[in-house]
């Protein structure tokens, strides 16, 4: 490798490093240290935690699906990304690859019954199971509404 070969490259990486390109990783979360952005209770059920990116490259992160709902529902701002945690897994899965499933017996921390999953499949099976509905990540805010007729408020997702 030549000399300005080597430096081609090296710039290229540090520009690559200062672009932004951390929306295209999921956040890390620090489990019972770290407090949802929309209600303030710590996050810690690495089941359904939530978080996004904004257009600025600001991360925010949420301890459940809902919250992060309420959150856009009050603070309409561009998002860049936005991440779910695997139910089964504890993965993080792009929300809007993810499928979700909503029943009343899935107890998250706020109560919204909402679950992410990686596959059409899988999602069937946990919605059999608690006799949920499953939904994509766009589709959410109306799931939401219509399990009580009222949708997201100023406390959290309806029960």
């Amino acid at each position: 490798m030549t000399a300005k070969t080597f430096v081609a490259a090296w710039l290229c990486a540090v520009v690559a490093g200062c672009s932004g390109a951390t929306e295209d990783r999921p956040p890390s979360l620090r489990f019972g240290e770290e407090a949802c952005d929309h209600c303030r209770m710590l996050i810690s059920d690495d089941r359904f935690a939530a978080a996004l990116v904004t257009a600025d490259g600001e991360t925010r992160k949420f301890d459940e699906i809902g919250c992060l709902l309420e959150y856009q529902a009050k603070a309409p701002t561009p998002v860049r990304r936005c991440w779910v945690r695997c139910y089964s897994s504890s993965q993080w899965l792009d929300a809007r690859q993810a499928f979700f499933v909503h029943s009343p017996q899935l107890h998250t921390p706020m109560g919204c019954g909402l679950a992410a999953l990686p596959t059409f499949a899988k999602a069937r099976e946990l919605a059999d199971e608690l006799h949920g509905r499953i939904a994509r990540f766009d589709e959410l805010p109306s799931v939401m509404k219509s399990r009580t007729g009222d949708g997201l408020s100023e406390s959290g997702p309806s029960k």
